[in-house]
């Protein structure tokens, strides 16, 4: 069993979740062609990466997104691809898509939250495996929101991969 991590920002909440669980991806992918940070990745284009999972993947391998702004294909879904999503959308489905946080923000609600779910043929609308609210305090802005979600993300994550996958293997 191998753990593939994607993402396409700055690879920080990969890098933060291997701190914590002690283990590093086997393979980081990223569309992020600037990319220069700590981790060891293999840069290509959203098709390029999606090539990449057909042909190099199994049914064993365990594949996140984080922070992966792209559409999944298909033909790849039926893969074990796991999203880490910050907005509560077992509450709130308006929250699916781009840019929860915001959402939350100018929707003025009480909670929101993160979620870790199964990739399927849609956008954020697989089985949901894990769910954490987030109660507003009334300070946020949306930066704010971004960074407390993103802790809230890092600790599920963490127990995601050492509780059903490393601990296991």
């Amino acid at each position: 069993m191998r753990w593939i991590a994607l993402f396409s920002q700055t690879g920080s909440e990969v890098v933060q979740i291997s701190d914590k669980i002690g283990y590093k991806p086997h393979v980081c992918l990223t569309n992020n062609m600037n990319y220069d940070g700590p981790l060891s990745v293999r840069k290509d284009n959203h098709k390029g990466l999606m090539e990449w999972l057909k042909f190099h993947c199994t049914e064993n391998d365990i594949i996140t997104l984080h922070g992966y702004l792209r559409i999944i294909p298909k033909d790849v879904v039926h893969l074990r691809i796991f999203n880490g999503h910050p907005g509560l959308i077992t509450k709130y489905p308006e929250l699916k898509g781009k840019d929860p946080q915001k959402k939350a923000l100018q929707l003025h609600l009480s909670q929101t939250g993160v979620i870790i779910h199964r990739v399927d043929k849609d956008v954020d609308s697989g089985p949901i495996l894990l769910s954490k609210s987030y109660m507003m305090r009334g300070d946020e802005t949306e930066e704010i929101l971004i960074n407390r979600l993103r802790e809230y993300s890092i600790d599920m994550w963490s127990d995601f991969l050492r509780e059903r996958y490393y601990d296991a293997a």
